[in-house]
């Protein structure tokens, strides 16, 4: 899978190319060293943005070329501040955004920490009530799921990590920006009690 360079990253390679560019560097001399301070995954596609624009080509095209690696964002404010002769500024303003983003997530973290242990918690001591049914006499289903015993604590296993896999999947379409994801998000949004702050959230 193609990495996704978002979150603190990507504000702290704008801020390093906001500096650079306002200094006056050259840009081949820019990517040049953003390639050899590059690791893992990131690095082969910083060296092909590297020769892309040694070769003459704008860093927009360059920046293009990777793929999905930079957000839609991020490709046409660079284009429209390679037009404009404007790219210092442009630089500046996308660290500040993607630096806010970052923190507002991890603020969104750490507020969910305490209900995700909590519900993680609960699903656990169901896990445990449904193994202590398969011990206990007679045909007894507190839950009335259907599920007693080691069998059911499997099935209840694999249905949990389908949920699981099903939301973590969600999750990263809606961030990396997929078409198939806008119809979802507006359904949220139009939600009585959750749509109001989801709304909140995406105009801040």
């Amino acid at each position: 899978m193609q990495p996704h360079l978002s979150g603190k990253r990507l504000a702290d390679l704008c801020h390093r190319l906001a500096i650079s560019a306002e200094s006056g560097i050259d840009i081949r001399r820019i990517w040049q060293r953003e390639a050899e301070n590059a690791t893992g995954r990131l690095k082969p596609y910083f060296e092909q943005i590297r020769d892309d624009v040694g070769r003459g080509e704008s860093l927009s095209e360059a920046l293009t070329a990777t793929g999905k690696l930079f957000p839609r964002l991020f490709l046409e404010l660079v284009d429209v501040g390679e037009q404009t002769g404007s790219m210092a500024e442009v630089f500046h303003r996308l660290s500040d955004h993607y630096e806010q983003r970052h923190r507002m997530e991890r603020n969104f973290l750490s507020q969910i920490a305490w209900p995700m242990l909590q519900l993680v918690a609960a699903l656990a001591v169901i896990g445990v009530l449904i193994l202590v049914m398969g011990m206990l006499p007679g045909n007894i289903d507190i839950l009335g799921l259907g599920l007693r015993g080691t069998s059911g604590f499997i099935l209840y296993i694999i249905f949990l990590a389908i949920v699981a896999a099903a939301i973590a999947a969600v999750v990263i379409a809606v961030r990396r920006g997929r078409v198939w994801t806008r119809p979802l998000q507006h359904a949220l949004i139009r939600l009585p009690a959750v749509g109001p702050c989801i709304e909140k959230l995406c105009l801040a």
